[in-house]
């Protein structure tokens, strides 16, 4: 998550992360942004309601890249890299 953070961090301008804890409490993710710093926002989806709203969701993780107009324009499962982030960002540019 360091480098989630970072990423955002860094592309405050070019980029939203936005975070979606998929079967947690509120609680465990409390405790997540404590102890990994991070700053962008994070929602709790207790039921994966969220979740089942996008068909590309089919394991954890998952990360979404939507643009704005809120099509889904890229989809990675797993954990992500640096580079992985950065090559997904070089098209929208």
């Amino acid at each position: 998550m360091p480098m989630l953070q970072e990423f955002a961090s860094v592309h405050t301008a070019d980029v939203a992360v936005i975070g979606i804890a998929m079967e947690r409490s509120s609680s465990t993710v409390e405790s997540f942004i404590d102890e990994y710093g991070v700053t962008y926002p994070i929602g709790v989806d207790a039921k994966s309601t969220v979740g089942s709203l996008f068909p590309e969701v089919v394991g954890l993780p998952v990360s979404l890249f939507i643009d704005s107009s809120g099509r889904v324009v890229e989809t990675h499962i797993g954990a992500l890299t640096a580079s992985d982030l950065d090559g997904f960002l070089a098209p929208a540019r």
